[in-house]
């Protein structure tokens, strides 16, 4: 209803009456691109998840936060580009985008939760920003086709479990600045040297 205090729905998706705040984009509403409007500031809890029309989604530079699962079990998604704007990633972000196979990232991420990315079969190479401090665990659980990663600048800590059941994963430069690896941190890979 016009009159809500505290929801409104565009065309179908649900916003915080301000709009600060996207928080559903309905499953089964068809439709292969969309333009999140300027404005939004955060992607909430499940937004986009399980949307198998979408191909496409844009980003505006009023984003800094992407909240847990947001962007979860998109069949249909090839790529998305994560502008300056986003701060902070929230674990499972994207996890389980089984056609994703491109994932630019912004300057600015600092934060990327546990297991954002796991799942993401076609997803063949990534350069994490060096902007990026905080590196949870489970990164890449699961990205069979992962072959080529680019850590950031400094990185000190390779997580546990990070790059675990990465079978494409052959060859793996560990940076001078890392002093630790987590548990299982390379367990089945594909890693040869």
């Amino acid at each position: 209803d016009s009159n809500n205090k505290y929801y409104k729905s565009v065309d179908g998706v649900l916003y915080s009456k301000d709009g600060a705040i996207l928080i559903h984009y309905p499953a089964k509403k068809q439709g292969e691109r969309f333009v999140i409007p300027e404005g939004v500031q955060h992607i909430a809890y499940r937004a986009f998840a399980c949307n198998e029309y979408l191909k496409e989604i844009i980003i505006p530079e009023t984003v800094t936060k992407i909240c847990e699962l947001a962007f979860a079990s998109l069949p249909s998604m090839t790529e998305i580009s994560i502008p300056d704007s986003v701060v902070t990633i929230e674990q499972s972000a994207f996890a389980s985008n089984k056609s994703l196979v491109n994932i630019e990232f912004g300057q600015n991420v600092r934060t990327i939760g546990d297991g954002a990315f796991s799942k993401c079969t076609a997803l063949e190479s990534i350069v994490l920003p060096d902007s990026l401090k905080n590196i949870g665990s489970q990164l890449f659980v699961n990205c069979s086709s992962l072959k080529e990663v680019t850590l950031p600048a400094g990185i000190t800590s390779i997580p546990e479990e990070m790059f675990a059941g990465c079978s494409s994963l052959k060859n793996f430069t560990v940076p001078d600045s890392v002093r630790t690896i987590g548990t299982w941190a390379f367990h089945a890979s594909g890693i040869e040297n």
